[in-house]
C-alpha cells in the first residue's frame, strides 16, 4: 500500500507540473463554501472550503473540517476536462488526513456540477480512497440555489473521509468572489 501511495503523489506532482502553463501558478481565490453537516438530531462537523482557480482546466480546493473534538484537512486538485462548457466534469486528485492522525491517505474521483433551469445547479462527486480499512467510497450530491449574483445557499447528502459509515445532511453558503 506505501508502493500506490508513493505512485500516486508521483503522479500528482507530474500532473500539476506538465498540465499548466507558467501563468497557471498565479492562484486566484475563486469562493468559499462554508458547511454544517450533521443528522436531524445533532451537528456532526463544521466544514469550510476554499476554492482556488489556476487557470480554466486547474483547480484546488482546500478542506478544514471540525467534528468537536478534531480538525482535519483535506486537498483536491481538480482537473477539468470540459473546458468553459456550462457542464462541469472534474478528476479529483485528493488526500485527506486527521491532524492526529498524521498519515495522508490518497484517493481517485470524479465530480463536477450540471445547471438545473436558469438559475439553480447540481453538484457531485464520488472519491475512490486507498489504504483504508474499509468503505472506501466518500460521496456527496447537493443543489445550489444563488441568493445574489455571487453567494449561493447549498443543499446536500452524503458523506466524508472522516466519517465513511453515516450519511449526513448538509446546509451551507458560498459565496464567490
Amino acid at each position: 500500500m506505501k508502493k500506490i501511495s508513493a505512485v500516486l503523489a508521483i503522479l500528482l506532482f507530474l500532473v500539476m507540473i506538465f498540465s499548466a502553463s507558467v501563468d497557471a501558478w498565479n492562484p486566484r481565490l475563486d469562493n468559499a463554501h462554508y458547511m454544517v453537516r450533521g443528522s436531524t438530531t445533532n451537528i456532526e462537523s463544521l466544514q469550510f472550503k476554499l476554492g482556488f482557480g489556476f487557470d480554466r482546466f486547474n483547480s484546488f480546493d482546500a478542506l478544514f473540517a471540525y467534528n468537536g473534538d478534531s480538525f482535519d484537512l483535506q486537498g483536491t486538485w481538480l482537473l477539468n476536462f470540459t473546458g468553459d462548457l456550462e457542464i462541469d466534469m472534474n478528476l479529483r486528485l485528493n488526500a485527506s488526513t486527521e491532524l492526529a492522525e498524521r498519515r495522508i491517505r490518497p484517493a481517485i474521483g470524479v465530480g463536477g456540477e450540471f445547471p438545473i433551469g436558469d438559475r439553480n445547479y447540481s453538484f457531485w462527486s464520488i472519491d475512490y480512497f486507498f489504504n483504508v480499512p474499509s468503505n472506501n467510497l466518500v460521496y456527496e450530491a447537493g443543489i445550489g440555489f444563488p441568493i445574489t449574483s455571487n453567494s449561493d445557499l447549498t443543499l446536500g447528502v452524503g458523506n466524508s473521509y472522516w466519517n465513511r459509515d453515516s450519511n449526513t445532511v448538509g446546509i451551507g453558503l458560498k459565496v464567490g468572489f
